[in-house]
């Protein structure tokens, strides 16, 4: 095992934090790292941060001391893109949101060969010549600067 490991991925069938907590300890046990782990990294959700009943908390308690939290924010990040995806497209009540519908339908036509993963040049030339995806920079801009 390297200084720094991915022990694994399992999720719990009901995500509170005493389930959360039981299979990381599972996890870090059957590694044979318990008195290794010096740090965790876990989604900003109440049941990994909860200060009573979370995960975090539950594992620290488990191993008797404390280890380096280290949330990781994209759920937030979720949020306030949702809020600019809404404002520059209107809302979506389910995961069959047009735009995208449309890009996977059509996907099979894209000739797949000619991608090389674009440079950002690529992107600033795409943003500036897609009025949709012009709008969106432009709104998701202009929400950030409120915040």
């Amino acid at each position: 095992m390297t200084p720094s490991s991915f022990l694994g991925s399992r999720q719990a069938r009901i995500p509170t934090g005493r389930n959360v907590a039981a299979v990381v300890l599972k996890e870090v046990d059957e590694a044979g790292v318990r008195d290794k782990i010096i740090a965790f990294c876990f989604d900003s959700t109440a049941s990994n941060t909860g200060m009573v009943q979370g995960a975090c908390i539950r594992i620290e308690q488990e191993l008797g001391r404390s280890l380096l939290w280290l949330a990781c924010r994209i759920m937030s990040h979720e949020v306030i893109l949702k809020d600019v995806f809404e404002a520059s497209l209107g809302s979506s009540s389910g995961p069959d949101i047009g735009i995208f519908k449309r890009l996977r339908d059509q996907w099979s036509f894209v000739d797949s060969s000619q991608r090389d993963g674009g440079t950002s040049e690529d992107l600033v030339e795409f943003f500036a010549t897609n009025d949709t995806a012009s709008k969106l920079k432009d709104d998701a801009l202009a929400f950030l600067k409120e915040l």
